[in-house]
């Protein structure tokens, strides 16, 4: 979400000198920015920064992500929970995390919702 935010930050600002981002991809979007503020040193100068938490956050994010992804491919309980239609890696992850030991319960009903 703050890489969005810093995003949409970024649109705005470039907004107020008369530019638009327009439609571009998460992967092309720093490039973009970087066409369009070429010729405005001043203006390039600010956006830099923020260019470069946005980065930062992207690949930090996308490291935690593989974690998890590696999390769940080596928990067996995890891979056949993501066999469900609409459980993914983060819900079979937290659902593991949360009923860490199935014999807490006495019947399914026990559980509840999560």
């Amino acid at each position: 979400d703050k890489a969005i935010a810093i995003q949409n930050d970024i649109r705005g600002l470039l907004r107020n000198f008369g530019l638009k981002v327009g439609m571009v991809g998460a992967v092309k979007f720093e490039h973009r920015i970087r066409e369009l503020t070429e010729g405005m040193p001043d203006l390039a100068e600010i956006v830099e920064p923020l260019l470069e938490a946005r980065s930062k956050l992207r690949e930090n994010f996308a490291a935690l992500h593989r974690k998890l992804l590696a999390i769940v491919r080596d928990n067996e309980v995890c891979r056949r929970l993501t066999t469900i239609p609409g459980v993914g890696p983060v819900v079979a992850l937290a659902y593991t995390a949360t009923i860490d030991i199935p014999a807490r319960f006495r019947n399914s009903k026990a559980v509840g919702p999560i």
